[in-house]
This record gives C-alpha cells, structure tokens and sequence, in this order.
C-alpha cells in the first residue's frame, strides 16, 4: 500500500517522537531505579546503625555476647519492627559462621543464614544491570550488612534484608506518571504532526490536484513548463513551492478550455503565464491587494478567496526578491518572481519549445 505523504509526514514526526520518548523515559527509570536502590539502602544502614548501637549497649565486660544480644527485649522489639520499614524483609544477628543469634522470626534463630548479593555493590553495577536485578524474575533479597566487634575482635554481623520484588513495586508506582507523559505526549505528537502536515503540504496538493484535474480533461488546457537549462535562485524551497502553486491554481482556475498555462524557469526568475482573459491595467498597481480583485472580478469569472496574490508577494518579498504582473485584455496575464541568484535572463531565452517532459495536454478536451 502507497502511503500519501501527510501519512509518512505523520508517522515520522510520530517515530522521532516516540524514540525520544523511549530514550527519556529509559532515562528516567534508570534515575528512579538509582533512587530506590539508594532509598533501600539508607533505611537498611539506618536499622543496621540503630541495631549496632543498641547491642553496644548490650555486649560490654566479661558476659557472653550471644546470649546478652539473644535475652535483650529492646534489641528484639527493634528487629521484630524493622519489617516495617519500606522494602525491609528481615533483619538479623550472625556469628562469625553465619549462625542466626537473633532474628526478626523467631524461628530462624539458631539456623544458618546465608549470604546475599551486597545492595551497595548493585549500586555501582551498570544501568541495565541494576534493572536486571530488580526486575529479573521472581525477585530476590539484597543485603545491607554491618560488622560487630568486641574490642578488635570480629564477633558477629548485624544483616539487613532487602526486597527487590518491594523495589520493584514502588518503581512501577513511580513509573505510571511518566507513561502517562508519555502516552500524552505521542497523542499530542501526532495531532501536532497532522495539524503542520495539512499546513506545510498544502501547496503540494493543490498542484497534485491541479494538475490531476488536467490530465483528466477537467480544465481542458495545455500546460507547458519551459525550462531550457537549470535555474539556480536563492530562496526556501517550501515558499517557492507555494509560491508557484498559488499562480499556477490561479492560471488554470482562468485559463478557458483549449488554453495555456505556461510555467518558464531561468535562472533567479520564475514566471507563469496563461492565456484567460487577464486584467484592466487599471488594476494592476492593485493587484496584489488582499481581496482587491475579488471584489472587482468576481461577478463575472471564476476567482479564489482574494488571498492567494497577496500570499505571493509576502512569501517573495520574505526571500528578497519580488513579483511584478503584466496583462493584456482577452489575451491573458503574466506573473514574473525574481529572486536573488544567477544574474536573470529574458524568460523564454533558449527554451524555443516546451520541456516535453513537463508539458501535459489535456486528452479530452470535452470532459467537464
């Protein structure tokens, strides 16, 4: 299927868009992902801090620490809490071995608790490892651990569990918001993209239009582009365009069946001709005037909304150059642009017969 080019004009506007929107919110959800990691890891140094300085407390002189930290009721309260805290799912206190002296659950005490990837370690991995590990499959613990000494000796480690299946949670409550910018922000895209489309490729359709009514024998004229060599000028090409598309829709909207509209191109110089009933030369220092000639011919041929002249030399002069017209009555009208370029030629200098190639005539002169 064929796509127009409003629709490719859409679709890339809606591509580049979206690419964007997929790279900002990558982005923006390796920045959340840092944010709850770091969050995760500060509350579980925080507990690791509180339980360090309670067994402090606790382990001073000659008595046995395991069974201090093990009978202390304060230091039990603040493991059986610690659940509480966001992402926290266990906290506990190791011998040297990894044997359980003190848990948040009871019945892990006495039991081997083995170790876990280092939540401070995922920290420093790469972006995409970070999100690996806290969205890979059915989630796992990380661990914040703290060192417990008595004197230089090495007795024991507080260790802080941390869930990424809770991290994971919170991330995708974060996350809503920016899909929904994002959403917002493609629907608003491709409104966008259809409003500048329908502007910027007007001029485009209409002489699509133009010259497809043409070739169907609508208009039942001849139209001749003359363009002996190539025509350099300096101007934008989007206004030249509908520049040439203006006149042109004009030329053939006046141009009587069995006519011509001729299109000639030298260099700095664009002109369109046509053989329809022209202008009083009354007129012509007030051509250009929005709405001027509407007011005086519509009554007896066939004009546009007044705007279209007026369009044409704003658009001209905008580029530095300018629009003159020349007219003889019954016989037909000739508009010249010059823009600023190659030094200008007469326009029919060296283009003794139309470009064929550019050049249509209409093949039923009878169709309406």
């Amino acid at each position: 299927m064929r796509l127009s080019i409003r629709i490719k004009q859409i679709v890339g506007v809606t591509a580049i868009v979206g690419l964007a929107v997929v790279a900002l919110s990558a982005l923006y959800t390796n920045r959340l992902a840092n944010v709850v990691l770091r969050e995760s890891l500060s509350r579980g140094e925080m507990l690791a801090n509180t339980i360090l300085h309670r067994a402090g407390g606790i382990v001073t002189g000659d008595v046995d620490p395991y069974l201090a930290l093990r009978e202390d009721q304060g230091l039990r309260s603040i493991l059986e809490s610690s659940i509480y805290g966001d992402n926290i799912s266990f906290a506990a206190i190791v011998d040297t071995s990894g044997t359980v002296i003190v848990h948040n659950n009871r019945a892990q005490v006495g039991r081997t608790l083995a170790e876990r990837a280092d939540l401070e370690a995922v920290i420093d991995d790469t972006p995409l490892d970070k999100l690996r590990v806290i969205f890979a499959g059915d989630g796992q613990t990380l661990e914040v651990r703290e060192t417990l000494k008595r004197g230089s000796e090495d007795f024991g480690s507080i260790r802080i569990g941390v869930s990424t299946l809770l991290m994971r949670s919170q991330l995708r409550d974060l996350l809503n918001d920016a899909l929904f910018t994002g959403a917002a922000a493609l629907a608003v895209a491709v409104f966008v993209a259809g409003v500048l489309s329908q502007l910027l490729l007007r001029p485009i359709h209409v002489l699509r239009s133009g010259l497809t009514r043409l070739g169907q024998g609508e208009f039942g004229v001849t139209l001749e582009a003359l363009a002996s060599a190539p025509a350099p000028a300096i101007g934008d090409p989007d206004r030249v365009l509908q520049v040439t598309s203006n006149l042109v829709e004009n030329a053939l909207r006046l141009t009587p069946r069995g006519g011509v509209v001729r299109i000639t191109a030298a260099p700095a110089t664009l002109a369109v001709e046509d053989t329809g009933p022209g202008l009083r030369r009354e007129d012509l220092p007030r051509a250009f005037e929005r709405f001027y000639l509407y007011s005086r011919y519509s009554s007896d041929r066939p004009v546009g909304t007044g705007l279209g002249l007026s369009i044409v030399k704003e658009l001209t002069q905008g580029m530095g150059g300018s629009v003159a017209v020349e007219t003889t009555t019954d016989k037909g009208t000739r508009f010249t642009v010059r823009l600023p370029g190659a030094v200008s030629q007469d326009f029919t200098d060296g283009s003794s017969a139309p470009n064929r190639e550019l050049t249509h005539t209409a093949d039923n002169t009878s169709q309406k």
